[in-house]
């Protein structure tokens, strides 16, 4: 488990932003297995398209801050969005939606950044997946 701030764990606080960006209240909770997954270890080489997304994660991060949990979050089609936007102003072509290389950088960045954690909610009489990326160091305090 990473570190704790605040009067919730970061943990907790990952918890809380997938169940509020997914919609999930206490009855409809019991329909879904949430999976804060945290010791991904996950290596790149350094550079080229790598460090352009890092130089651009603080912007996204500030651009997908909740309004009900007040932490940074990113889903799955979200991330899609970002990079694929990336790499239209490299020139390069759109990843299609889904490829690994999606899977593979969020995982990066969960295994990079100590605040970024990688939330997946299962519901349970689909079996549908959806991913979550969940930065407890980027909150918008209320106020």
């Amino acid at each position: 488990m990473k570190k704790t701030t605040n009067k919730m764990s970061d943990n907790d606080l990952a918890f809380l932003a997938a169940k509020c960006y997914f919609g999930i209240n206490e009855e409809s909770a019991k329909d879904y297995d949430i999976n804060i997954i945290d010791d991904i270890k996950r290596k790149l080489p350094p550079g080229g398209f790598i460090e352009e997304m890092e130089a651009e994660l603080p912007k996204w991060w500030s651009d997908n801050i909740g309004y009900k949990s007040g932490v940074a979050r990113m889903s799955m089609v979200d991330f899609m969005h970002h990079v694929n936007e990336l790499r239209a102003r490299r020139g390069s072509s759109k990843l299609p939606e889904y490829s690994e290389l999606f899977n593979v950088w969020m995982e990066y960045i969960v295994s990079k950044y100590p605040d970024v954690y990688l939330v997946e909610v299962r519901d349970k009489n689909t079996g549908a997946k959806k991913q979550l990326l969940v930065n407890t160091g980027v909150v918008q305090r209320q106020g």
